[in-house]
């Protein structure tokens, strides 16, 4: 059943911008929760009804449900080679954020609430699919995995119990964002891209990585919201034959735009601790195919777009925007 009324947290987010921006051209009333002020004109722009608030702030999330009929929870701090944020960050934010969204919902009476995770939590040993195993609780590596996977059991412990509420399991996100500035930080892989294209980002580590564009994984987490199955996950994982790693990712982009610049790929021994909390995950074992997103597409009727495709069109804004 198709949501009109949509709240969304992290609205000021790469994936949060996005699924508020989409929600709202089709014509449903979104409401979107952002922590600044200076946030609120750029979604009132796009037709979403921007509050003030944060998902560690319970009373804020309790008065800005009232009448919203489904919650895509997008909001998260990112986790990665880059990332500043701390265990406990993570543990505020990323998994007692969401337990907050959660109750906020269910005191609000919201029909259906759909958590963003992260593929992350899957173990790319076996081709990654909607039903895969989980990595095991001792192979959970940083306060970034540890707190999306207790938000994810926490969500389950709900679903189980009746609460009309799934995921979404986004792969290496990237592309344009209403908020420009957020959405080219280093943390975010477009913002790992324009470090390519000026020339910043030398070296990475060599793993596969899969490459959804933001639009895409915006329609799936409203497809998801309008969707009736409880407790599943979907994948927001980009097309299987588009698995690269960071490097091969931005120097594809470097040779759209035409400039110089290339990212050495190299292998997780040589980059040694540059890769910060990446290290483990770039050393774990991978399947071939590194995924198989064709539950969630079918069932959806998603068509993902080309990475190369996608690249070129992040490219294009990011020159429009003076920003290489």
């Amino acid at each position: 059943m198709a949501a009109d009324y949509l709240f969304v947290t992290g609205a000021s987010g790469l994936l949060g911008s996005n699924v508020a921006r989409i929600a709202a051209a089709q014509g449903r009333h979104v409401r979107g929760l952002v922590r600044q002020r200076e946030d609120v004109d750029t979604l009132n722009a796009l037709g979403v009804e921007a509050v003030l608030g944060d998902v560690t702030d319970p009373a804020s999330l309790r008065d800005a449900m009232v009448g919203v009929e489904a919650v895509a929870h997008c909001a998260a701090l990112i986790g990665g080679t880059w990332s500043t944020s701390t265990a406990e960050n993570f543990e505020s934010v990323n998994y007692q954020g969401s337990i907050n969204v959660a109750e906020a919902a269910a005191a609000a009476g919201v029909r259906r609430t759909v958590m963003i995770s992260t593929l992350a939590l899957l173990d790319p040993a076996h081709t990654v699919t909607e039903r895969s195993p989980l990595i095991e609780l001792d192979g959970l590596t940083g306060g970034y995995q540890r707190a999306k996977a207790a938000a994810y059991y926490d969500g389950m412990r709900r679903a189980v119990r009746g609460t009309d509420l799934a995921f979404v399991f986004p792969g290496a996100m990237y592309g344009p964002s209403p908020f420009i500035a957020r959405a080219v930080q280093p943390t975010l892989f477009t913002g790992t891209l324009l470090m390519a294209l000026r020339g910043e980002l030398t070296r990475y580590g060599r793993f596969p990585l899969t490459w959804p564009w933001v639009d895409d994984a915006a329609l799936i987490t409203l497809g998801a919201i309008d969707d009736d199955a409880i407790g599943v996950r979907y994948l927001a994982a980009g097309r299987s034959d588009d698995a690269m790693s960071l490097a091969e990712f931005c120097n594809l982009g470097c040779a759209i735009a035409e400039v110089p610049y290339r990212v050495a790929d190299l292998s997780a021994d040589e980059m040694g601790d540059e890769l910060g909390t990446m290290r483990a995950f770039a050393q774990r074992q991978r399947a071939s195919p590194p995924i198989d997103p064709s539950w969630t597409n079918l069932r959806l009727g998603i068509e993902l777009t080309p990475v190369e495709v996608g690249i070129g069109r992040t490219v294009a804004w990011l020159r429009e925007h003076r920003l290489f």
